[in-house]
């Protein structure tokens, strides 16, 4: 099992190499199988949305719809190379979709896709990276405006997007993503220790944080 996750309100995901399982609360399964020759090797899960990378680097995107069917986008996107790490955010209240996808590629890159019916797998933007991206974490944080350099009182606390990036070489990134371009913007960095660092979505104090991991343990969070 690659991930196995709860999806919609009562039904269960479960990613394996050769496919996607689909278990609905009536505990109807629906089953979707790779291509031949094709294996997943990576996915990112929301409350909504699927998607998974198989090798090659070929993205293939799903969204839950009212009924609680989960379909398939109909076009998909090639990567051109490896992918290696992914995430996706929550779902905003209110919502039926997050707008962005970030993938980590193997040519030491990390990508904002597009998630938007407008433009769905469209490329945003890109950003270099010194090292291969272990791990990544899209989470929306409350309480740092970052362009009046982190100085808001209370009543004005701003909801800001974050792609925490773990690197191979034990060092962690975290850039604002634009909630409206999806552009990476001022980069952050800390060496967190010798292991390459994996991300974890948690709740601190009923708010989104990450646990970083590598040689030790880090709590990134408002």
């Amino acid at each position: 099992t690659i991930n196995c996750a709860q999806i919609g309100d009562n039904a269960l995901i479960q990613i394996y190499p050769d496919g996607i399982r689909h278990i609905r609360g009536d505990k109807r399964v629906n089953e979707w199988r790779v291509p031949a020759k094709k294996q997943i090797v990576k996915c990112a899960v929301n409350e909504r949305q699927v998607v998974i990378a198989l090798a090659g680097g070929e993205l293939v995107y799903f969204e839950m719809d009212p009924s609680g069917q989960l379909n398939e986008y109909t076009d998909r996107k090639d990567m051109g190379v490896e992918v290696i790490s992914m995430s996706l955010g929550s779902v905003p209240p209110g919502e039926l979709r997050n707008r962005f996808l970030a993938v980590g590629l193997a040519d030491d890159t990390v990508r904002i896709i597009s998630l938007d019916p407008k433009d769905c797998l469209t490329l945003l933007s890109s950003q270099s990276l010194p090292s291969p991206a272990e791990s990544l974490c899209i989470v929306e944080m409350k309480g740092l405006d970052y362009e009046n350099g982190g100085l808001v009182v209370e009543q004005q606390l701003i909801n800001t997007l974050f792609l925490n990036i773990g690197l191979q070489n034990g060092t962690l990134l975290r850039t604002v993503l634009d909630p409206n371009t999806g552009e990476l913007l001022d980069t952050r960095t800390r060496y967190l220790g010798s292991r390459p660092v994996k991300l974890f979505k948690i709740k601190t104090q009923n708010a989104e944080s990450v646990l970083a991991l590598s040689s030790r343990s880090w709590l990134s969070y408002m």
